[in-house]
């Protein structure tokens, strides 16, 4: 499991509830080729949630899957992996968060084709 199931998002709403900031680090045990490695994404760390632009009717910033979201931001932001390593980490975590087949493929796809000028 990417995410411990008990283990709440503890968040500030910031910049007029565009933004959100952790409270409390936000830990993930992805399995990356075959290994799991752990990453904490740390208190204060601000996201911006499901930032799709083109299908916000669709996805709204903060839903279900607001960890998978936030897990991405900052993979992105720093650059801890390859952008498809990444993207495909973030597909990981919509499938156990539960979000259905065709919204996590449509958000995996999203990023797969528009991401490049997020990743750092």
């Amino acid at each position: 499991m990417i995410f411990d199931e008990f283990d709440e998002i503890h968040c500030a709403f910031i910049k007029g509830g565009e933004k959100i900031r952790l409270l409390k680090p936000l830990i993930a045990r992805p399995i990356i080729n075959g290994e799991q490695v752990e990453i904490i994404v740390k208190k204060g760390f601000v996201s911006d949630g499901d930032s799709t632009k083109y299908a916000k009717f669709m996805f709204p910033k903060f839903n279900k899957a607001l960890k998978a979201a936030i897990l991405h931001d900052y993979m992105y932001g720093k650059a801890l992996f390859t952008r498809k390593i990444a993207d495909d980490i973030y597909l990981q975590a919509n499938t156990e968060l539960n979000v259905s087949f065709w919204r996590r493929y449509v958000k995996y796809f999203a990023v797969r084709l528009f991401g490049s000028g997020n990743y750092r």
